[in-house]
């Protein structure tokens, strides 16, 4: 986690320092980054399920904490585009822009997955960056390995946040690829030994 967290944290500071003047930073949760990197000029969109945002919002206005640099975007992925969603937030996509999608990805359906890819690939402008954090599974894996994946499946399951995505080795960089998307910094991690996958941290650039 540690890996992951200063992983976007870097993407963030290395945006905001370059010119940067847009931040999305999709299924949001409890994420502070817009709170630890504000900057003047700099616009954070956060765009995340409203009872989860709205919770967030109820706790940082109750600590006195300004949020005017920061647009709350409600939506619910499954359902609806995150492209008529930033439209309507007053997204600007002739500006650049960093989208970050941290712990999201696989609790998306692969079309879903896709077209996300594709709606944010459609409001970058040049120069505009994406980082996202996934996994990828290995042929193979082991009987404890494969019993330990469907403990933690269950276990999402059972506190309404299912496993809806799987890749395969290479899978997730050739989705990119065929989305608009060029990887330009990767971070691999391996897990336990016998554990047959690998996650990864990926930075990618509109082609």
């Amino acid at each position: 986690m540690e890996v992951r967290t200063a992983f976007f944290d870097d993407e963030v500071l290395e945006a905001v320092t370059s010119g940067v003047t847009q931040v999305v930073i999709v299924g949001a949760g409890y994420d502070g980054r817009a709170l630890r990197f504000r900057r003047p000029g700099v616009r954070f969109f956060e765009v995340d399920h409203p009872a989860t945002q709205g919770d967030k919002r109820r706790r940082v206005e109750g600590l006195g904490v300004a949020l005017d640099h920061v647009t709350f975007a409600s939506i619910d992925l499954m359902r609806e585009r995150i492209g008529d969603v930033l439209a309507a937030a007053g997204h600007d996509p002739a500006r650049r822009s960093l989208f970050l999608c941290e712990g999201l990805l696989l609790y998306l359906t692969p079309p879903v997955v896709e077209s996300l890819l594709r709606d944010l690939r459609d409001r970058s402008a040049r120069g505009s960056r994406l980082a996202v954090s996934t996994r990828e599974d290995m042929p193979g894996a082991s009987a404890l390995a494969a019993a330990r994946g469907a403990g933690r499946r269950l276990l999402l399951a059972l506190i309404g946040e299912p496993r809806r995505s799987s890749f395969g080795i290479g899978e997730f960089g050739q989705l990119l690829e065929r989305t608009g998307w060029t990887i330009v910094r990767e971070v691999t991690r391996h897990g336990r030994p016998g554990d047959r996958r690998r996650r990864l941290l990926l930075a990618a650039e509109v082609h």
